[in-house]
C-alpha cells in the first residue's frame, strides 16, 4: 500500500497478489522493498511460478515495468537501490546459504559480492555509492565447533571488496541498518538491553546513541524481519511497534530524537529473560558459553534407514442416519479416514459410506481407497472403490386380490454401480498450477428391483409383500484417460473464497463397451471492490461427446443441483408444473430440460460477511456468516436438442435469490436460500437448505 506519511492515510493499493492479473502468479515474501533514487519506481523480491524474481513496479500506474528472473538462485530478500539507479543490491539464497548480489539493470548481470557460509542479510547502499551495510553472523559464529552467534553489522568496500564488523554493542542483535539521508550515519536496530530499540551509529568514529527507548520494542513478525525505514532524502523515521495486539507504524522528523540519545543500560536482569531470573546451573551456563562442551563426535552418530510407516492422522465426523420417506424407513451411516507416514510422503485415505433402505447391503455401499506419493516433484497414485447411485419411483393403484378390493404400493429402485480402478499423476508447475494425468479401468453395473406390497382397504391389513428382481442392463467395461490443467490461488474464507481465481479444464476419453469423450471446463473469479465485499463469478461447462455420449445406460447431466441452478432441485417439482399442451404420457417440460449430454452454468454472488474475522462485525469470537446476492443460469442439451444461443430450441432457466451461509464449528458450511425460479410459472420464492459452501 501507498500512505501519507502526516496524515497516516492510505492513498491508493501498489500491488495486489493473485487479484491483479499482471501478479497473480506472485507470492510476496518476508522481505522489504526499496524505493528508485527519483522516487518513481519500487522493486521487491517475490516469488513467481516457483522461480525467484525482482519486480519493478511504476509507482505512478501500479504497472510492473519489469520483472528479472534468476534460475539459479532461491529465494531473494530485501532488494537496495544503487544511488546512480543502475544497480539493485539483495540479499539471495543460493546452494543453502545466503549471500549478496547485486544486478547490473543496464548491462543485465548478476554479481555476486560475497561467497562464504555465514549469513548475509538486509544489505543497505550508502548514498555515496562505495558502501553497503549489511547483517551477518561472521564475526560470531564459529562453523567447526556449530556455533551460530549474534547477527552483529558489517560494511562491504565495494572497491576492494574488503568486509570489515562495525562494532556496536558486545551482545544482543544488530539488524536492519539504514543509512542517514547525509550518508555518515547508520540506523540500526538492536535488542543489546533486552528490548528491540533504534540506535544510531558512525561507523567511522563509533560513536553511538540511542534513538527509541519503546516498552514494546521495534519489531516485525519474526526476530529478523526490518522494523525500520529511513527516508533517502530527508531526515525522517519510521519503525514499526507491536502495540494493542497489532502493528502499528511510527514516523518522527524530529531532529532531537533522530539525534539521539546515550546508550541507557537497564538495571536488574535481562527484562527479555523468562523467570527463573537467578540461574543456579554452572553446567547450563557453561554449555551455553561453550557449545563444544555439549557436542557428540560425528562418528558416534547413528544413521538408521528411514522406514515409512502409516499413522491415523484425521477421522471425519462420522455420521448416522435414521429416516423414513415415500420408499419406506431407511438407516445409514459412514466415515473417512486419513492415514500418513511422519514426513507425508505417503498418503491414504479410506471412505465407508453404507445405506440400508432397500436391504441389498452391498448394492447400497460405497466403499473407496486412494493412496498419494508425494515424495518428488511428481505426484502420483491410485484410487479403488465402488460408488452406487440409486433411483426409484413409487406407484400406487388398486387390484382385486383373493376376491376382495386391495390397494397395491410398488416401489421401483434402479442401481447404478460404479467400480473402478485407476492411477493419477501430477506436476506443480507452481503453488498454484500444476498438470494431471489420470488412467485405469470402470465398471458399471445395474441392477433393478421392484418391492410390491398389497394392503387390504377394509382393514389396512399387510396381505402379501414381495420383492422382484426386474432385468437390467449389460454391465460394462470402460477404459479411461484423461489429462487435466489446475489453477488456484484463491483464499478462502469462513464459507467460501474471497479473493484470486481458479480453473481446471479437463478432456478425457472413454473406450471399450462405450466410445465418447468428456470434458470439463470450469472457471471461477472472486474480486474485491471494496472491503470485506466480494464479487463472485463462475462459468462452468460439461459434457459428453462422441458416438456413445447418450447412450441410455448413461445417466443425464442434471441442472437442478443446488451447488449449480438453485430452485430446481427435483423434490421441488410438482404434477401441476407438468400439465402442458401437447405433453406427451409421462412427460414433464418444465422439468425435462434439465436434463442433457451437456451443460453450461453460470453464476453471480454479491457476498457480504456479517460475522467473523472479515465480517462488518468482525471478531474471532464469532462464527463466519455470510449473505449473499446470487443470479444463477443454466442450460442443459443433447446432441439433437441444440440451446437457444446455437439456433435450437432447448431455452436456458435461471433464478435468483438471497443466500444465508454459516460456517458449522468447522464441520460444514449449511446454506439456506430464498429463491425465486424464473423458469417455473407455477413456482414462485421458497426456500431451500444444503450443506455446500460458496462456489
Amino acid at each position: 500500500f501507498l500512505a501519507d506519511a502526516e496524515t497516516g492515510r492510505i492513498l491508493r493499493l501498489i500491488t495486489r497478489t493473485a487479484v491483479d492479473p499482471h501478479l497473480e502468479s506472485l507470492q510476496f515474501v518476508n522481505s522489504a522493498g526499496a524505493w528508485s533514487p527519483d522516487g518513481r519506481l519500487f522493486v521487491f523480491g517475490a516469488v513467481a511460478r516457483g522461480r525467484p524474481v525482482l519486480t519493478v513496479i511504476d509507482i505512478e500506474s501500479g504497472r510492473t515495468t519489469r520483472e528479472i528472473r534468476f534460475p539459479d538462485l532461491g529465494e531473494i530478500f530485501n532488494p537496495t537501490w544503487s544511488p546512480d539507479g543502475r544497480r539493485i543490491a539483495f540479499s539471495a539464497i543460493a546452494d543453502g546459504v545466503t549471500d549478496l548480489y547485486f544486478y547490473d539493470l543496464d548491462e543485465a548481470e548478476t554479481v555476486r559480492l560475497t561467497d562464504d557460509a555465514f549469513a548475509a542479510l538486509q544489505p543497505a547502499w550508502s548514498p555515496d555509492g562505495r558502501r553497503i551495510a549489511f547483517v551477518t553472523d561472521r564475526f560470531t559464529g564459529n562453523l567447526e565447533d556449530l556455533h551460530f552467534g549474534e547477527y552483529r553489522l558489517a560494511m562491504l568496500e565495494l572497491e576492494t571488496g574488503r568486509v570489515r564488523e562495525i562494532v556496536a554493542f558486545d551482545r544482543g542483535k544488530h539488524i536492519n541498518p539504514q543509512w542517514s539521508a547525509d550518508g555518515r550515519t547508520l540506523y540500526f536496530v538492536s535488542d543489546s538491553s533486552g528490548i528491540s530499540d533504534i540506535y544510531r551509529l558512525n561507523p567511522d568514529d563509533g560513536s553511538l546513541s540511542q534513538v527509541t527507548r519503546l516498552r514494546s520494542g521495534a519489531s516485525g513478525i519474526s526476530k529478523l524481519s526490518p522494523a525500520l525505514s529511513v527516508a533517502a532524502g530527508a531526515d525522517r523515521l519510521a519503525y514499526s511497534v507491536y502495540r494493542d495486539g497489532g502493528y502499528r507504524i511510527f514516523v518522527s522528523d524530529d531532529p532531537r530524537v533522530l539525534a539521539g540519545a546515550s546508550p541507557v543500560e537497564l538495571p536488574g536482569p535481562d527484562p527479555a529473560a523468562l523467570p527463573p531470573l537467578e540461574r543456579r546451573s554452572i553446567d547450563y551456563l557453561v554449555l551455553l558459553g561453550d557449545p563444544r562442551r555439549g557436542l557428540t563426535e560425528p562418528k558416534d552418530f547413528e544413521r538408521t534407514r528411514y522406514r515409512p510407516r502409516l499413522g491415523l492422522d484425521y477421522v471425519a465426523q462420522p455420521n448416522i442416519s435414521v429416516g423414513t420417506s415415500s420408499f419406506g424407513a431407511f438407516m445409514g451411516g459412514g466415515t473417512a479416514l486419513l492415514w500418513s507416514d511422519m514426513v507425508g510422503d505417503h498418503n491414504v485415505v479410506t471412505l465407508f459410506q453404507v445405506e440400508s433402505s432397500s436391504g441389498n447391503i452391498l448394492n447400497d455401499t460405497a466403499v473407496l481407497g486412494a493412496y498419494e506419493n508425494r515424495r518428488g516433484r511428481w505426484n502420483w497414485g491410485g484410487l479403488a472403490g465402488q460408488v452406487p447411485f440409486v433411483t426409484g419411483s413409487l406407484r400406487r393403484t388398486t387390484e382385486i386380490v383373493d376376491g376382495e378390493p386391495a390397494g397395491v404400493e410398488e416401489i421401483r429402485r434402479f442401481w447404478q454401480i460404479n467400480r473402478e480402478v485407476s492411477g493419477r499423476t501430477s506436476y506443480p508447475f507452481s503453488r498454484a498450477q500444476r498438470v494431471e494425468f489420470t488412467g485405469g479401468y470402470r465398471n458399471i453395473s445395474f441392477a433393478a428391483e421392484t418391492q410390491r406390497s398389497v394392503f387390504s382397504l377394509q382393514t389396512g391389513r399387510l396381505i402379501q409383500s414381495q420383492r422382484i428382481q426386474l432385468p437390467s442392463p449389460d454391465s460394462l467395461h470402460l477404459g479411461t484417460a484423461g489429462a487435466a490443467l489446475v489453477y488456484d490461488t484463491s483464499v478462502f474464507g469462513g464459507t467460501g473464497p474471497v479473493i484470486g481465481r481458479r480453473y481446471r479444464f479437463e478432456l478425457s476419453q472413454v473406450a471399450g463397451d462405450l466410445n465418447y469423450q468428456s470434458a470439463m471446463l470450469d472457471y471461477r473469479h472472486y474480486v474485491m471492490p471494496f472491503r470485506p465485499v466480494t464479487l463472485a463469478g463462475r462459468m462452468l461447462h460439461l459434457g459428453r461427446y462422441g458416438a456413445d455420449s447418450e447412450d441410455g445406460r448413461l445417466q443425464d447431466l442434471f441442472l437442478g443441483f443446488t451447488s449449480l441452478v438453485r430452485g430446481y432441485r427435483p423434490g421441488s417439482f410438482r404434477a401441476a408444473e407438468c400439465v402442458a399442451p401437447d405433453t406427451a404420457p409421462g412427460a414433464c417440460p418444465v422439468f425435462d430440460r434439465l436434463l442433457g449430454s451437456r451443460a453450461l452454468v453460470g453464476n453471480v454472488e454479491l457476498r457480504v460477511p456479517l460475522l467473523g474475522v472479515l465480517g462488518v462485525l468482525g471478531g474471532t469470537g464469532f462464527p463466519p456468516v455470510e449473505t449473499a446476492l446470487f443470479y444463477d443460469a443454466g442450460v442443459a442439451w443433447t446432441s439433437a436438442e441444440s440451446p437457444t444461443f446455437a439456433g435450437g430450441d432447448r431455452r436456458p432457466v435461471s433464478s435468483h435469490g438471497v443466500a444465508f451461509r454459516v460456517n458449522l464449528m468447522g464441520f460444514a458450511v449449511a446454506q439456506f436460500s430464498a429463491v425465486h425460479p424464473n423458469d417455473r410459472p407455477l413456482q414462485g420464492w421458497h426456500l431451500e437448505f444444503a450443506l455446500t459452501p460458496g462456489f
